[in-house]
């Protein structure tokens, strides 16, 4: 990727409903597992790029994961949403963990669009 480019980014820090709505939604899984993986997007990200920049980050994650301290990542692509999610671990239990998404610019009005009738549920 070019060092000079300019990236658009948005970022968000989860409210307190949806903190707490996202609690009982995991609390009510069958599949259980540790807290701090229900809160590893208190705050996120995001960034909007072209197909082929996405596919280049996604040929550099292995070598990054320890630089850059990132704990998974996943391509999601399901009911209208498309994005890579990039999860930056506690190294030092400082800081909770975070999440990076990457948005394909053609992806952008559906995943708007998803993301409000799938993860607002709360607000009703």
């Amino acid at each position: 990727m070019t060092a000079n480019i300019k990236l658009k980014y948005f970022y968000r820090v989860k409210t307190r409903e949806c903190i707490d709505d996202k609690i009982a939604r995991y609390r009510e899984r069958e599949d259980q597992y540790p807290v701090t993986n229900w809160l590893n997007d208190i705050f996120g990200a995001r960034i909007i790029l072209t197909k082929s920049e996405i596919e280049e980050v996604m040929e550099e994650l292995d070598s990054w994961q320890d630089e850059l301290g990132l704990k998974n990542w996943y391509l999601r692509n399901k009911e209208g949403y498309k994005g890579l999610h990039i999860y930056f671990k506690n190294r030092s239990n400082f800081y909770f963990p975070w999440e990076l998404q990457i948005w394909d610019r053609d992806d952008l009005q559906s995943n708007v669009e998803n993301h409000e009738r799938f993860k607002r549920g709360f607000i009703k």
